[in-house]
C-alpha cells in the first residue's frame, strides 16, 4: 500500500533450473526450468545484522544445452513507499545470469551478504533459542510432531486447533508487514476454511522417514521438508493442490510453528 515500505525479492528466470534462498530459506524453486517472473515481500525473513541471498543455477535436465538463452535476474530491494506496486527504491543485493566476466558453465552457485538498518520488527530472531547445525533425534521428533498435529487438525477440519498451531506465525506476519493482527487472523482463518472445504481433499502420502529438518536463519529455526526440498505437507483435492511450507523454532523451551 502507498506510504509503506517493504523488503522485496524479485525473481525472473528463463531456461534455468534454479534454487533461490534467503537466509537459508528456499523461497523460490524452479526444478524443471519452466521459467518464472515474480516479486514478493520478505520482511519476515530479514534478520538483524547480516543477511544472505544465495542462488543456484543448473541447466535443465533432459534438455539439449543451447548457449546464450538462459537468463536470471534476482534482487532484494527496499520498495518505494510512494508506489502502489513493489518498485525498487534501494537495491540491497542483485544476482544476474549470465555474468559478463564468467563463462556460461553449470552448475553455478553464488551468494551475497547485505544488511538492512532498521529491519522489520519481528520477534523470532530474539525469541528463538539457538539451534545446533543438526537437530538432536529428540528435537527432530518433536518438530515432526508439530507437522503431524497440523495435519491431524486439517484431517479433523478443526479450524480452532489449526489457528492455535499457527498463532505465532500469524503474529509474526502482522509485525513484519504492518498488518492489523485481528484482521490477519480472520483472513488466515478464511483461507484455511477454503482449503478444508475443497471436495476430495487428501494428504499426499509420503514414504516413512521422508521428512527432515534443515536448520537455517542463523541457526534460529528449521524448515521441515522432504528430501527433494518439497514442502512438508502437500494436499490434493479434485481440482487444486495445496502446499504448506513449515518452519519451526524453539521458544522458551517449546517448539512452535513460526513461519
Amino acid at each position: 500500500m502507498p506510504g509503506t515500505s517493504y523488503t522485496c525479492l524479485y525473481v525472473e528466470l528463463k531456461h534455468l533450473m534454479a534454487y533461490i534462498k534467503l537466509n537459508g530459506a528456499p523461497l523460490y524453486r524452479d526444478p524443471n526450468g519452466v521459467g518464472l517472473k515474480s516479486v514478493r515481500t520478505v520482511n519476515e525473513w530479514i534478520m538483524p545484522g547480516k543477511n544472505q541471498i544465495s542462488t543456484f543455477w543448473h541447466w535443465p535436465t533432459e534438455v539439449a544445452y543451447k548457449p546464450g538463452i538462459a537468463r536470471a535476474n534476482v534482487s532484494v530491494f527496499v520498495s518505494d513507499p510512494e508506489s502502489t506496486i513493489p518498485k525498487p527504491l534501494h537495491i540491497l543485493a542483485q544476482h544476474r545470469w549470465p555474468m559478463p566476466d564468467k563463462p556460461e558453465a553449470y552448475p553455478y552457485e553464488s551468494s551475497s551478504i547485505f544488511e538492512l538498518p532498521g529491519n522489520p520488527p519481528t520477534r523470532l530472531w530474539v525469541d528463538a533459542e539457538p539451534l545446533p547445525d543438526k537437530l538432536s533425534p529428540r528435537d527432530r521428533q518433536t518438530a515432526l510432531l508439530l507437522v503431524e498435529q497440523l495435519a491431524d487438525a486439517i484431517e479433523r477440519q478443526n479450524l480452532d486447533d489449526i489457528m492455535v498451531l499457527v498463532d505465532y506465525k500469524i503474529r509474526e506476519d502482522a509485525l513484519a508487514n504492518g498488518h492489523d493482527l485481528e484482521h490477519l487472523r480472520q483472513s488466515m482463518r478464511e483461507q484455511y476454511q477454503f482449503v478444508l472445504e475443497e471436495p476430495g481433499l487428501k494428504r499426499q502420502v509420503l514414504p516413512a522417514d521422508s521428512l527432515n529438518c534443515m536448520v537455517i536463519g542463523g541457526n534460529k529455526l528449521a524448515r521441515v521438508q522432504q528430501a527433494n526440498w518439497e514442502e512438508a505437507l502437500i494436499y490434493h483435492s479434485e481440482s487444486c493442490r495445496f502446499k504448506f511450507d513449515i518452519y519451526v523454532a524453539k521458544i522458551e523451551g517449546k517448539w512452535l510453528i513460526v513461519r
